[in-house]
Parts: C-alpha cells; sequence; structure tokens
C-alpha cells in the first residue's frame, strides 16, 4: 500500500514538473518582444540578426527550443540575461 502510494505521489510529481515547464516555456514564446532585437539594438544589420537567431537556437522549431530548454535546465544552464548578457 505504501510502495503504491509513494509510486503515485512520484508520478503526480514528475507529471506536475512536465506541466509546469511547458506552461513556462509557451508563455516566454508569447512575450511580446524579439530577443535577438533586444540584444543587439536597432541598427543590426539582417545577417547579424540571422546569425544570433541561429547561435540562440531561435530557428528551430518549438518542439526543438523545447528540448533544448529542457536538456539545459537539467544542467541548471538558464541562458544568457538578454539585457545584462551575463548568465
Amino acid at each position: 500500500m505504501k510502495l503504491e502510494y509513494l509510486a503515485w505521489r512520484t508520478l503526480q510529481s514528475a507529471l506536475l514538473i512536465l506541466l509546469v515547464t511547458v506552461v513556462v516555456f509557451f508563455l516566454l514564446q508569447l512575450t511580446p518582444g524579439d530577443p535577438v532585437s533586444i540584444m543587439l539594438g536597432e541598427h543590426a544589420t539582417p545577417e547579424q540578426v540571422e546569425a544570433l537567431r541561429h547561435s540562440m537556437g531561435l530557428d528551430l522549431p518549438l518542439h526543438h527550443q523545447y528540448a533544448r530548454f529542457m536538456a539545459n535546465a537539467v544542467r541548471g544552464d538558464f541562458g544568457m540575461s538578454i539585457r545584462a548578457q551575463r548568465p
């Protein structure tokens, strides 16, 4: 009985964590503004914009971006600050 309860609660916790990460990821995708434009400024060339988009993985499909986000989050890597340009 206790082992079943523990297994059920572990499964619930894993599903909740997955749901929260999906919601957070997609809310970040819906925020207004373009992170590349913020980082490079208004006077960036289209080539600079495209190169930064590629280096940040923003040109990938959303499911690839999510997988990358999760892989980095598991390692504790939450990326660089857009404004401060530091981890």
